[in-house]
């Protein structure tokens, strides 16, 4: 058996085509697997209990999973452990009937261009480490807390 990896080490990259291939968790150099990033816009501001985060295309995140986030907070480095409490998808359209719309209801329909909506998840802040009542800053890493979870595992 042989495993196959949905992540790519981070590295220093040189085009825009090898920009592209950061659309998943990217595995950091010291080993950690960094799944999305906060964010902290209205209505979804980070507090001392929970924390909005980013997903990029092709990573998994799922409901009930496990993360930490790291954060630099006044000069010192914070890990938040949390739960993911919903995963959720956005469109950039303005209203269901946008949605519609744009396939003027023939479900058949392949618009010429791909999505541009994204993924992203909130997620409850169980502690800290340091002990803190503080949120993480909004661009911090957040680390799936066991590598493998976006294993596969193939039989030959």
């Amino acid at each position: 058996m042989e495993a196959e990896m949905n992540w790519i080490e981070d590295k220093d990259f040189q085009s825009t085509e090898d920009a592209s291939l950061l659309r998943g968790p990217i595995m950091r150099p010291d080993g950690k697997l960094c799944i999305g990033k906060v964010g902290a816009p209205p209505p979804q501001e980070a507090t001392s209990d929970r924390f909005h985060f980013w997903v990029p295309e092709d990573a998994l995140v799922e409901k009930t999973q496990i993360v930490t986030c790291e954060s630099k907070i006044a000069g010192q480095d914070i890990t938040f452990y949390a739960i993911v409490d919903e995963v959720l998808r956005q469109s950039g359209k303005r209203d269901m009937g946008s949605e519609v719309s744009e396939a003027d209801g023939d479900l058949s329909y392949e618009p010429p261009f791909g999505s541009d909506g994204f993924t992203y998840a909130s997620a409850s802040i169980l502690r800290t480490e340091p002990p803190a009542l503080t949120p993480p800053r909004e661009r911090s890493d957040v680390l799936a807390t066991i590598h493998c979870w976006s294993c596969r595992s193939s039989s030959t």
